[in-house]
């Protein structure tokens, strides 16, 4: 910990910084963690910056700015940390109020960045001319553009390019300029971007607009896009002979240019004994956020954890690998993949690589190995299954809320079962833990009932699943090895219909794209999509640091690529592959769950939502959305759960395609992991999230069934 602090400028004096001031900073009133001080002290002018918060800290929780001191501390942990408190001070309130009107998470946002001083007073003197004609900003994107190193720059760069860059022969739309110039280094990727369009969409390159905008909408999208015209030829030439989309696919990630490279230089290497890897495990390894470190990693690890006591099979280790800061991930598995597998943990091999295989997956393994015990006693009374599922879907973030609030959540006035607690953890990480906790967003989503003309007709059935239905189908997607075809072999295990299987999932914020694709978002940004489909404004910009923000992921791998931490929920990640849309949810639910107190339903419970509805339901639903609701969502004979595992036995596309047995884990597996979706939604397919697909009605379908997994 205290090494990163003499990493940055002035790092001497800021260790002696936090040596004169740590006690202070952490008593009254300031009330600071250990971590947030040495976070605040980790960057250069660390010393500066542990000095404003002294100064400021105080003063701008109060009113009238009202910033958490999580806030506070986030715009502090950057370079120029203290100049960029003062700037919120003296900003703030000019900044919310009108013309500007941003919201004080967006001015936080800008604020909490490398040069976050500049990057306000850019936004000041800005804002107004690009929300006019001819650039037509939205306020979201001017503040997106500057939320990131170099923001002041990057709002610079749009001002002078954007119109040019609309017309031929580019004829980029502003959406795509905005994802271009909204990471660090927006400014020198829209330079580039202008620069090498024109010759990236000819021979011998023929890239579409799209893929070269995906590329380009990175953390190094400049040095990403010289380096597809670098080594295009060789990569596409034996013995790569590598596809142009997986090309696109290695280099549209955070430093891609590295990946490339690794890819060049690693290639032969691995698709030869030992490794006997295939182009798409290579492939896979590489496009993600730190592929070449992971690349480096999976040559150095791979004999070791193919052996005993390990046991790997190769599509485990590619699994693992095949994320972002796979790096971490499979040295996380090296430390504790034997510890693990024995008392008093006593997973199986599988379920640890089930953790490990997700971003975050270093953070979500260590808070196993640091939490299983704890959970599985009073009073949180977990089982091994449910905190398996709480980790591979919500990761580190959601366990350690369990252990702070869930004991207040057991109690009245919550009075929430531990099905419901670990439900709610799945569907929306900490931070829908902690709204639980404070009463939000039940209260607000009463207030929206209560706003709405009732509906007429008799009380309809349940329409909707468990809590532990919905963990049991979130679980199996983030188990499955093998992504691109979890959604089929979901069909098969759950026996329902893809429509129904869609409708599910979008009621917990994943969209059709994703669940076709298999991949699952994170549970910070499902959650921000299910607030957002409320009406609830999800703050923009990165989440306060939590805890362990000194291993913080995005922020190691965007300074080093290859620095050894990670978040544990992608939590304020920028980089995520497919931004946040809205989602939908099933139709009304009325039947009240299990409370703590009251007989608990086995975990999980059958799938069988339709098997509790009764006919006269059928009568509440548009004849264009019947086909929409599960009709025989259940596993019926292929699958038997229990309480502490889920054994899906397989039909016959899951024999066909041997997928995990759910979220049991109850043997190896083995899959050749899926080629990622390289690039990003365009902009009509973000226009598609926002519509409400699959017929689904008005707002209370969703609204009581947030209700049934929230209230108490």
């Amino acid at each position: 910990m205290y090494k990163r602090q003499a990493s940055h400028n002035g790092g001497k004096q800021a260790l002696e910084a936090v040596k004169a001031q740590l006690l202070d900073l952490r008593g009254a009133p300031y009330a600071l963690s250990t971590a947030q001080v040495v976070a605040i002290a980790s960057n250069g002018g660390g010393k500066q910056a542990l000095e404003g918060i002294g100064e400021q800290l105080l003063k701008l929780r109060t009113a009238p700015y009202g910033l958490s001191t999580e806030q506070v501390v986030a715009i502090a942990s950057h370079d120029g940390g203290k100049q960029a408190l003062e700037a919120v001070g003296a900003q703030l309130v000019a900044l919310r109020a009108a013309p500007y009107a941003l919201s004080t998470e967006q001015v936080v946002a800008i604020a909490s960045n490398k040069g976050g001083k500049q990057a306000l007073e850019a936004v000041k003197a800005q804002l107004l001319e690009l929300r006019g004609a001819p650039y037509a900003l939205s306020t979201a994107q001017v503040v997106a553009i500057a939320s990131h190193d170099g923001g002041k720059q990057a709002l610079e760069a749009v001002g002078t390019q954007l119109v040019a860059l609309r017309a031929a022969p580019y004829a980029l739309s502003t959406e795509q300029v905005v994802a271009i110039a909204s990471h660090d280094g927006g400014k020198q990727a829209l330079e580039a971007v202008g620069a090498q369009l024109v010759a990236l969409r000819a021979a011998p390159y023929a890239l579409s607009t799209e893929q070269v905008v995906a590329i380009a909408s990175s953390h190094g999208g400049k040095q990403a896009l010289e380096a597809v015209r670098a080594l295009f030829p060789d990569l596409r030439a034996a013995p790569y002979a590598l596809s142009t989309a997986q090309l696109v696919s290695i280099a549209s990630n955070p430093g891609g240019k590295q990946a490339l490279e690794a890819v060049r230089a690693l290639f032969r290497e691995l698709r030869a004994a030992p490794y006997a890897l295939s182009t798409e495990q290579v492939v896979a390894i590489a496009s993600n956020h730190g592929g070449k470190q992971a690349l480096e990693a999976v040559r150095a690890l791979f004999r070791g954890l193919r052996a005993a006591p390990y046991g790997l099979s190769t599509a485990q280790v590619v699994t693992i690998a095949s994320s972002n800061g796979g790096k971490q991930a499979l040295e996380a598995v090296w430390a504790l993949l034997p510890v693990l597998r024995a008392t008093p943990y006593d997973l199986n091999t599988a379920q640890v690589v089930a953790i490990a295989s997700h971003d975050g997956g270093k953070p979500a393994l260590e808070a196993v190995w640091a939490k299983l015990p704890v959970l599985r006693g009073v009073p949180y009374a977990l089982s091994t299954a449910q905190v398996v599922a709480i980790a591979c879907i919500s990761g580190q973030q959601a366990l350690e809320a369990i252990e702070a609030h869930m004991p207040t959540l057991r109690q009245a006035p919550h009075s929430l079962s531990p099905e419901r607690v670990a439900a709610i953890a799945c569907i929306g990480g900490r931070s829908a833990v902690e709204a639980v906790r404070q009463g939000l967003p039940v209260k607000a989503i009463r207030r929206i009932r209560r706003e709405k003309a009732p509906v007429a007709g008799p009380p309809p059935a349940s329409l909707g699943p468990t809590p532990q239905e919905l963990v049991a189908v979130l679980h199996f997607f983030r188990a499955h090895q093998q992504p691109r075809q979890a959604f089929v072999d979901a069909l098969a295990a759950f026996q329902t219909t893809r429509p129904a299987l869609l409708r599910l999932l979008s009621s917990v914020g994943v969209t059709e794209i994703e669940a076709l694709g298999g991949t699952i978002p994170d549970a910070t940004e499902r959650w921000q999509r299910l607030l957002g489909r409320l009406g609830f404004r999800p703050a923009t910009g990165a989440a306060a640091p939590s805890p362990d923000s000194l291993q913080g992921f995005a922020q190691s791998l965007e300074r080093t690529l290859g620095s050894p931490g990670m978040a544990g929920q992608s939590a304020c990640s920028p980089h995520r592959k497919r931004p946040a849309e809205t989602a939908i949810a099933p139709r009304s639910i009325r039947r009240r769950p299990n409370n703590a107190g009251q007989p608990s339903e086995p975990w999980p419970d059958q799938l069988a939502w339709l098997q509790r509805r009764k006919r006269t339901a059928r009568s509440h639903i548009r004849a264009d959305s019947a086909a929409s609701v599960p009709a025989n969502l259940h596993l019926g004979t292929r699958a038997q759960f229990t309480p502490d595992r889920l054994r899906a036995e397989p039909g016959p596309i899951m024999q066909a395609h041997t997928s995990p047995a759910s979220v049991s884990f109850g043997s190896h597996v083995a899959f050749e992991p899926g080629l990622p979706d390289p690039g990003t939604p365009t902009p009509a397919d973000l226009a598609s999230f926002e519509a409400e697909p699959f017929g689904v009605g008005p707002l209370d379908f969703h609204l009581d069934w947030l209700l049934q997994i929230l209230e108490a």
